[in-house]
């Protein structure tokens, strides 16, 4: 599929390069796994002297060291010169690579083939910094990334010129994956996007496999739920199928148990045995997201956490849970649940679109926005509080279609709810599939908001034309 957006990222790597052919550049790039932080790195090298290395972290320090070996004899390296070990390696790394890109993937994985590497690569650095060389660390583990390059305690703390934290597609420039996989109606971009998410792999896959003019259903069915889907163990990949405790907690979020208290009942363990994994899982994994009341100071204890990856949430909801079902190959089993359950998903992820809308609506109208997220106090919930500088702003979300008396009762519901939450809430709106009367609601005060409205931000946004 043809590369796409990243043009900002592709800007400040060939700033770099241009740098690097006076002195030695290095880069840290880190994202979650399928972000297209590889496909990233080849679409610049286009053109470019690079060598690539991928730290398999299966193989045994020898056996790796011996298939580097073979790529730079094939890059040019003398036969004469031997690696007797990794200090050798990187040593013909700085001698023989100048004017190259030299490209470690899934760097952090050295700390479990060979973790001298770090300290090997710090005395490297230090002793060349003149020479014109572009080093390029990617890694899919956010935590161990960070820590490699942030902690100063590890031999690469301070040695990158910068740390790109490469994050999926929003929405909006999904839409330009979509279209690159053949996929231009908005309704139907809106559901794959509630399954994949800005996660270029998984739209790769759909016209891969020439899937573009199939329903969301089949789509599904041939991405996960078949005996040869290419993402059918898309958790243990991205997770790790020996993590048990990390593959339980997110189990128990995708289903909807979203507080502590209530992960650790499913689990059967104590709150206090929770708050490490959770932790790891928010902030060394970046997997789940921990939410608090839009208004909530920081420091505040009422949280809720939901997975913010939406193929790992529905991989636990519908897969992990049935792995039985999946072993025995009841395909139809479990994509009759799919199907039951698939417009609640769809719901569930249209409340990030809505998000994301309403910050492309509000920032039109010249706000800006402190903060933007769900409320809810006491069993009252509300979809999306905006806070801005001028005005306060709630919305409710509906993945359906509205009749306009129903839309109106709605919108006056969720004006009593604003009066709980303690501050003025100036404006009140609705997102939804389709709208009837929008007119005559507006008239009202009201801000009103479906698919009509979204194409047309999605069309001035993109330049693309898409189908409603």
């Amino acid at each position: 599929m043809k590369f796409v957006d990243r043009d900002e990222e592709l800007e400040l790597l060939n700033r770099y390069y241009r740098l690097s052919e006076r002195k030695l550049i290095v880069l840290g790039i880190y994202g979650l796994r399928r972000v297209g932080k590889t496909r990233l790195v080849r679409e610049f090298v286009k053109n470019k002297k690079y060598v690539y290395f991928f730290i398999n972290p299966d193989k045994s320090p020898k056996s790796l060291l011996k298939e580097f070996e073979r790529e730079i004899k094939v890059r040019g390296v003398p036969d004469y010169v031997k690696l007797t070990d990794w200090r050798d390696f990187i040593r013909v790394i700085f001698d023989f690579f100048r004017g190259y890109v030299v490209i470690f993937d899934e760097f952090q994985y050295f700390s479990k083939v060979a973790p001298e590497v770090f300290g090997y690569f710090q005395k490297e650095i230090d002793s060349n910094e003149e020479k014109p060389i572009m080093l390029i660390f990617i890694g899919s583990l956010i935590g161990m990334m960070k820590d490699l390059f942030t902690n100063r305690n590890r031999p690469l703390y301070g040695r990158v010129s910068n740390l790109i934290h490469l994050k999926p597609f929003s929405f909006i420039n999904s839409v330009l994956l979509a279209n690159e996989a053949g996929i231009r109606d908005l309704r139907k971009i809106i559901e794959l996007y509630t399954i994949f998410g800005g996660f270029p792999r998984y739209w790769e896959a759909i016209k891969e496999l020439e899937l573009p003019r199939e329903s969301t259903i089949k789509i599904i069915e041939r991405l996960f739920v078949s005996k040869y889907a290419p993402f059918i163990r898309e958790g243990f990949y991205l997770i790790g199928e020996e993590r048990k405790t990390y593959l339980s907690i997110l189990e128990a979020i995708a289903i909807g148990l979203r507080k502590l208290s209530e992960i650790a009942s499913y689990l059967g363990i104590p709150e206090t045995q929770l708050s490490g994994p959770i932790s790891e899982l928010v902030e060394k994994f970046e997997v789940v997201i921990r939410e608090r009341p839009v208004f909530a100071s920081k420091r505040s204890k009422i949280s809720m956490y939901r997975i913010g990856i939406p193929a790992l949430k529905f991989w636990f909801r519908f897969l992990y849970r049935n792995w039985s079902l999946l072993e025995l190959g009841e395909y139809d089993v479990i994509m009759s649940k799919i199907e039951k359950e698939l417009n609640e998903v769809i719901a569930e992820g249209f409340e990030d679109i809505a998000r994301e809308i309403i910050i492309h609506y509000l920032r039109n109208k010249g706000e800006k926005i402190h903060s933007i997220g769900r409320w809810w106090r006491k069993g009252i919930e509300i979809d999306i509080i905006a806070s801005c500088d001028k005005n306060n702003y709630a919305f409710e979300v509906k993945w359906s279609n509205l009749t306009g008396k129903k839309a109106i009762n709605i919108l006056y519901s969720l004006k009593e709810k604003t009066k709980h939450v303690g501050r003025e809430i100036k404006h009140i709106g609705i997102l939804a599939r389709k709208i009837e009367k929008k007119a005559e609601i507006r008239e009202l005060g009201f801000i009103a908001i479906d698919l009509e409205d979204i194409k047309t931000i999605v069309e001035r946004k993109t330049g693309i034309r898409i189908d409603l």
